[in-house]
């Protein structure tokens, strides 16, 4: 390690106190049409910042985010070929804490442990776990206008449609439905727990 060498100081023990993993993939779509379609999965908690989605539960945090856009607004893009870059790239990222890092391996680890297979791949395979583990939203899951719940037939039919997508639909509607509506209302809660009865 050049730092360590550098340095004098024997880098490769210290403990190593976060970590991540990430990588870019090119979509046909804008990355914001995927990150709509992607939630929490439970003991996650959801959030959304402009053009970013991650989900957070203290000791790992899952992030997708526009990387092109985030390039340009920190003016790193490269001087030449920027013509060569894909037009939609969509960067899923897993950052573990030094907690997520010790439950993990069930210990602290060190620098040097990174380069070791056994750790490399079970970072890996959390990585792309988490992802397997979140909820997938339906191609048409947010054409469903709000006022079909008026009906409780229309509602029932919708209900089909979700579970058939292999969703948790008692979880889909509290947290994705309710939590993430535009114009959330008093009256929500009352109604969630109606459709919950009925679920």
């Amino acid at each position: 390690m050049r730092l360590s060498k550098n340095l004098g100081v024997p880098m490769y023990k210290a403990v190593v106190e976060s970590a991540e993993f990430a990588h870019n993939f090119s979509m046909t779509e804008p990355p914001i049409m995927y990150m709509q379609k992607l939630d929490a999965m439970k003991a996650f908690r959801p959030n959304g910042w402009s053009g970013t989605k991650y989900m957070d539960n203290g000791e790992v945090r899952c992030k997708f985010y526009d990387k092109i856009q985030e390039t340009k607004k920190k003016r790193e893009l490269p001087k030449y070929g920027r013509e060569n870059l894909p037009k939609n790239l969509l960067r899923y990222e897993v950052t573990f804490s030094t907690k997520g890092l010790s439950r993990l391996f069930g210990r602290d680890i060190v620098a040097e442990e990174l380069w070791s297979k056994q750790v490399f791949w079970t970072l890996v395979a959390e990585w792309f776990g988490y992802y397997e583990d979140m909820v997938k939203l339906p191609n048409d899951c947010w054409d469903a206008d709000y006022r079909i719940f008026e009906s409780a037939k229309d509602f029932a039919k919708w209900c089909i449609c979700i579970a058939n997508a292999d969703q948790n639909l008692s979880y889909y509607v509290k947290h994705v439905l309710f939590k993430l509506r535009t114009n959330p209302q008093p009256a929500d809660r009352v109604l969630r727990r109606q459709i919950q009865k009925k679920i």
